[in-house]
């Protein structure tokens, strides 16, 4: 991958052999580390809801869907391969920005979305920038989620500079559970 072409970044033999999560450093910023499988099954059926929608609108039956969804599942399962291994880094770097992925065993890689602090709005439309910060929010927490279940943050350290964004993008819940603990 380009990003870490010039860093020459080589994971750990042991984190390899035990599948245990890290953290390295690239250039000024960190890339972060953890192994997993995809859960075949409920993999496929996410991506199978996800893609019937969009093609049981071009059959003519009322059972067209159920049978799109069932085509759709057979196709995510063969995606997934059934369970296939997988490590998943985050790169950090406040400068240079962010980047995700999963580089499966096969040698496939995925991009994956990363956490954004940009909130792009409409200054002229009332209420923009308060809708698309909560929508910033809303995805921010998603993918967090995410990286928390996958196990990124527990190999090593994390960036001062993305507990830091994360602290400002999430700040609103934060206040919120203050609020609710006060007057509880």
């Amino acid at each position: 991958m380009k990003l870490f072409e010039r860093h020459d970044l080589k994971i750990p033999e042991e984190n390899l052999r035990d599948g245990t999560p890290g953290s390295l450093p690239y250039g000024s910023g960190r890339v972060m580390f953890a192994f997993g499988t995809d859960d075949a099954e409920r993999g496929a059926e996410g991506n199978a809801d996800e893609h019937a929608d969009e093609h049981a609108e071009g059959y003519a039956k009322q059972d067209a869907k159920q049978d799109a969804k069932q085509d759709a599942k057979q196709d995510a399962k063969q995606d997934v391969k059934g369970g296939a291994k997988f490590m998943e880094y985050y790169a950090h770097h406040r400068i240079g920005g962010d980047a995700r992925g999963r580089i499966y065993e096969d040698g496939r890689h995925v991009s994956l979305p990363e956490l954004s602090t940009m909130i792009v709005y409409n200054p002229d439309v009332p209420g923009d920038y308060e809708r698309r910060e909560k929508e910033n929010r809303d995805e921010y927490r998603r993918i967090m989620g995410e990286l928390i279940d996958v196990g990124i943050f527990s190999g090593g350290p994390v960036p001062g500079s993305l507990v830091i964004n994360s602290h400002l993008v999430l700040k609103n819940d934060e206040e919120t559970e203050r609020e609710g603990e006060e007057e509880g």
